[in-house]
This record gives structure tokens, C-alpha cells and sequence, in this order.
């Protein structure tokens, strides 16, 4: 009986034993994987510090060449912008000291001058009311001041082509029995230009 009582106690402390060992194992491999995990995060953060440094860099010297670009566009613009300011400068400098050097001229060619200068106007279409003198006819007419509907058909001295007018406007010109005449300043041309009393 003694005998077994040993064995049994034998058994029970080597399965002690071998508990302890395994449980030991498991620590010490436990310990093992956090210190390579950790060393892991370490060389983690390390990498992406760098590579933050690096996109950084990057970013910073884009932003450098960007402004330099642009300071360089805007001096290019500024200095193309003065030239072309001077030589407008001049150019009307140069239209003012010849109208000044014109002799005196009559009623019709002051008409002519005065729609030149009225060419400085931006308008696609204008109707200029001063040089309603400038055609005289024999019939007889009557000027007035109309208000012309947009899409009303006309036709110009020296020109076969139909054109339309492009919105509704007041027009300043000479109402005849079959027609109406004004004078049409379109950019840097002038026109006398005719309305057929059936379009009207």
C-alpha cells in the first residue's frame, strides 16, 4: 500500500512538474512575441517618420516652384501689360495730333470726323445721331426717332447682303414716303443704311 501511495505521489509531482515547465514555455514565448511585435512598431514608426520627411520635402518644394512660377507669370504679364498700355498711349497720341492738323473742312466732312472718332466704342452696333446730315436727298422727309423691333430687316449702301437688327433700339433717321435712312456705325466703319417701309 505504501508503494502505491508513492507512485501515485510520484506521478502527481512529475505532472506538477511538468505543468510548471509548460506553462513557463508559454510565458517565455508569450515574452518572445510582444518583444518582436514591439520591435516591429518600432522599426514601423521609424519608416513612416521618414517617409513623412520625405513627402514633406516634397511637398514644401513643389509649393516653392509653384510661387516662383507664379511671381514670374505675373512680372511677364505686368511688363506685356505696360508695353501695350504705352503703345495705345501713343498711338492715340498720334490720331489726336492729326485730327489737330486737318485744315477746316464743311458740314459733311465734320460729319465723317465725327463718326472716326466715335469708333472708339465698343458697341458691335451703334447708331450715331449726329450724321444724319451727312445724306441729302431731293424728296422730301421727315427726320424722326423711331423705335425699331429687333429682327427688322435693312440694307446698306455698297452692300447686296440683307442684315437684321439685333435687338430693339431707337434709331435717329429720315423717314422718306417709301423708306427710312439712318446712318449705322459698326466697329470702325460707318454705313448709310435703309429700312423699306413695308419691314417697318
Amino acid at each position: 500500500m505504501f508503494n502505491e501511495k508513492d507512485k501515485y505521489q510520484n506521478i502527481l509531482t512529475q505532472l506538477h512538474e511538468l505543468n510548471r515547465n509548460i506553462v513557463l514555455n508559454e510565458n517565455e514565448k508569450m515574452e518572445q512575441i510582444t518583444q518582436r511585435i514591439e520591435s516591429l512598431e518600432e522599426k514601423i514608426e521609424k519608416s513612416s517618420n521618414n517617409t513623412n520627411k520625405k513627402n514633406n520635402d516634397k511637398f514644401f518644394l513643389s509649393i516653392i516652384i509653384i510661387t516662383l512660377f507664379n511671381t514670374l507669370l505675373l512680372l511677364f504679364i505686368l511688363f506685356t501689360y505696360n508695353t501695350e498700355e504705352d503703345s495705345i498711349i501713343k498711338e492715340n497720341n498720334k490720331e489726336t495730333i492729326q485730327i489737330e492738323e486737318k485744315p477746316k473742312l464743311n458740314e459733311k466732312e465734320i460729319n465723317k470726323t465725327t463718326i472716326e472718332e466715335n469708333t472708339n466704342n465698343e458697341d458691335v452696333l451703334s447708331f450715331n445721331e449726329k450724321s444724319i446730315i451727312a445724306f441729302e436727298e431731293d424728296e422730301e422727309f421727315v427726320e424722326i426717332k423711331p423705335i425699331i423691333r429687333k429682327g427688322t430687316q435693312y440694307n446698306c449702301k455698297d452692300d447686296e447682303n440683307t442684315y437684321k437688327i439685333p435687338y430693339t433700339v431707337e434709331i435717329k433717321g429720315k423717314l422718306y414716303s417709301d423708306k427710312f435712312k439712318f446712318i449705322l456705325q459698326e466697329n470702325s466703319e460707318t454705313k448709310e443704311c435703309t429700312i423699306l417701309k413695308e419691314y417697318m
